[in-house]
């Protein structure tokens, strides 16, 4: 837990100090996507959404969101994961097929997990 990089525990991770025999692990585990990931930012934050979506973690989707949105994940496919059910993929809405006044697919579905 030496290594966080806020240097203190907050969100989910608090509950960490409880059980130090995998705080350690469960730290460097989390690292690997934070510090020096091998993966690019917007995928980790797809599958993070995804993951969200299928446990319905309504706060981790809440954190992860905006970091989405800055990792230039697609507004659309944000709201398609947020209105699909655990386990089962919908395709995308039609209201995504809309486009704003500069030509971008302008989505009108709130992205907010149900």
């Amino acid at each position: 837990m030496r290594t966080r990089p806020r240097g203190s525990l907050s969100g989910p991770f608090s509950v960490w100090i409880y059980r130090p025999d995998i705080a350690e692990p469960a730290n460097q585990l989390t690292n690997c996507f934070r510090v020096s990931p091998t993966l690019d930012k917007r995928l980790i934050e797809l599958i993070v959404l995804l993951m969200c979506r299928d446990a319905t973690a309504k706060y981790a989707w809440s954190a992860h969101v905006n970091l989405a949105r800055e990792a230039s994940l697609r507004t659309c496919s944000m709201r398609a994961i947020a209105i699909s059910s655990p386990r089962r993929v919908h395709p995308m809405p039609a209201k995504c097929e809309k486009r704003d006044a500069e030509g971008r697919r302008a989505c009108l579905i709130p992205i907010r997990l149900a």
